[in-house]
């Protein structure tokens, strides 16, 4: 109330509001594999953005790019100066797949083997006269080196070769067995 010199008095309120709301955020990460080197943070939330992370990792971006494994921090600031806070975890599968290869012989007998390929994915083979598979243990009839590919469902990927050698050699014909030179010079 304000008294004025003449005594009158005059009156007026005031309302004082409170904004005290949240802007909400929320974040989520991703899997760093051999095939996606990269993931895009998502942020949400009601204001700006500010990430921070592993490797001095900083940016004003709502959903930037991040290429290292880790803890991202997401602190979004709202237009009545509150924040909120969330994290996002980036994590790293670039575990190889372990490829594993073995050949064999290729006899007058046994004209063709058996490739034994073992990993964790898909497998595709290559070797002498063009020859590509896309079987666990496949069968070839030609010598030479064989090189299995096994891909993980990650993208990463590991090789390894095989052998397969040639035994075909004749055996040498044996002389007949007849008498002796000594025997007929008598």
């Amino acid at each position: 109330m304000v008294t004025g010199s003449n005594g009158c008095t005059s009156t007026a309120t005031a309302e004082v509001e409170q904004d005290t709301d949240v802007p909400g955020a929320q974040a989520a990460g991703g899997t760093i594999t051999c095939s996606n080197e990269c993931v895009m943070l998502t942020g949400t939330g009601n204001g700006s953005f500010a990430w921070s992370g592993p490797s001095n990792f900083n940016s004003t971006e709502q959903n930037p790019t991040v290429c290292a494994p880790g803890t991202y921090t997401l602190v979004v600031t709202g237009s009545n100066g509150c924040t909120s806070t969330a994290t996002a975890e980036v994590e790293q599968d670039t575990d190889v797949p372990g490829a594993q290869a073995a050949g064999g012989t290729i006899t007058c007998s046994n004209e063709c083997v058996m490739l034994t390929g073992t990993g964790n994915g898909s497998f595709a083979w290559s070797g002498p006269s063009n020859f590509n598979s896309t079987e666990q243990n496949p069968t070839v009839c030609a010598p030479g080196t064989y090189t299995l590919v096994v891909t993980g469902s990650n993208g990463c990927t590991s090789t390894a070769t095989a052998e397969v050698e040639q035994d075909t050699d004749v055996p040498a014909p044996r002389p007949l067995a007849g008498p002796s030179p000594a025997a007929t010079s008598a």
